[in-house]
């Protein structure tokens, strides 16, 4: 009886592994555990990788009207550094020029070591400026960028609705921010931001708040807003996980009409839990007062394309639930022979306070 049953049992496993390759299944199943309990090593440096690598200088600056000159430069690394002295190669020399006036202002340095650059010249609204350093000791070719600083938008009127919409059972303030193009722009590139600050000294619980949690900090963003949904970096619904930006972009066509523009900003805010003394839980929602500064910056086309290149890159590479990982996304520069952003703004901004009542 007992062979009769083996034999039973071994002819329906063989019928089961021939319909499902469960042998095949179970056996890269094993290789996998087995895999992952193995540590395997290798030595980068024989792989080619680093003799393939070529570094490239790197130039960071943004700026607006009334800004100084202030210029951080680096140098790439590749991905298996562990020497970070590479970032701070310093340039044999460089210069700020004006396009307009053709007056050029040599680049001195900031902080030695840190790869910070500056000239005392100011910026001007509309202005358009190049600038221009040699790297010799990694290439040849001079590093260059140039950038215009555009008009700017103003804010108009400004519409403010607390707790519009509850998001994860936290209740977002809805803005609506009527924006006065600049003259003589019929197409304009946006950056917006809103920075809180709390204005309370004690929790609802009558607890003095922590000095670092009332210090400025930029607030998450979100919007129903065609104007910034239709925008490619902008996370769809399908990221369940994905933070929303602290910046939001955008582009429009005006002709020099005001236009609004709806967005939610996250306001300060704890969640807490008592239990009484027979046990019951109680969960409650606060909104601090604060403070909140809304910034709007008119951003030229590179400064755009940087941005948002960025979180476009960011949101990729996170993915979504049912698509996977996205497409690889190279992040623009304007920086021509090297790398990097130099690009203007020039902003208006509005501050309001929220008593909590």
């Amino acid at each position: 009886m007992h062979k009769v049953t083996n034999s039973y049992w071994k002819k329906t496993w063989n019928r089961v592994c021939a319909r499902f390759h469960v042998k095949t299944v179970f056996l890269l199943l094993c290789t996998g555990l087995y895999s992952c309990t193995e540590r395997t090593e290798f030595d980068v440096s024989q792989t080619g990788i680093f003799s393939k690598f070529v570094p490239q200088p790197v130039l960071l600056s943004l700026f607006s009207p009334g800004d100084s000159c202030r210029i951080a430069t680096g140098v790439t690394a590749h991905a298996f550094t562990l020497n970070n002295s590479v970032n701070n190669v310093i340039p044999d020399f460089g210069y700020l020029e004006s396009l307009e006036t053709g007056e050029r202002h040599e680049l001195k340095i900031d902080k030695e070591g840190k790869g910070l650059y500056y000239s005392p010249v100011n910026f001007t609204k509309g202005g358009a400026y190049s600038v221009f350093l040699r790297f010799s000791s990694i290439q040849t070719e001079p590093v260059e960028a140039t950038d215009t600083i555009p008009f700017a938008s103003t804010i108009g009127k400004l519409n403010l609705t607390p707790k519009a919409k509850n998001v994860n059972d936290n209740l977002l303030t809805r803005v609506r921010l009527e924006v006065l193009p600049a003259d003589l722009r019929s197409f304009s590139f946006y950056e917006i931001s809103v920075q809180t600050e709390v204005t309370d000294s004690v929790s609802p619980e009558g607890f003095y708040i922590d000095e670092n949690l009332r210090m400025p900090s930029f607030a998450y963003l979100s919007s129903d807003d065609p104007l910034i949904t239709k925008e490619d970096y902008y996370p769809s619904i399908l990221q369940l996980d994905a933070f929303p930006p602290r910046k939001l972009y955008f582009k429009k066509t005006h002709y020099n009409e005001a236009f609004a523009v709806e967005f939610y900003y996250d306001p300060p805010s704890v969640h807490t839990t008592t239990v009484s003394e027979n046990g019951e839980q109680k969960n409650t929602y606060h909104i601090f007062s604060h403070r909140a500064h809304i910034e709007l910056r008119t951003v030229s086309s590179s400064y755009y394309r940087y941005h948002v290149s960025r979180l476009t890159q960011f949101y990729s590479r996170e993915g979504d639930a049912l698509y996977g990982a996205g497409s690889p996304v190279n992040v623009y520069s304007n920086i021509v022979n090297g790398t990097g952003i130099f690009a203007a703004f020039a902003s208006d901004s509005i501050t309001f306070r929220y008593d909590y009542p």
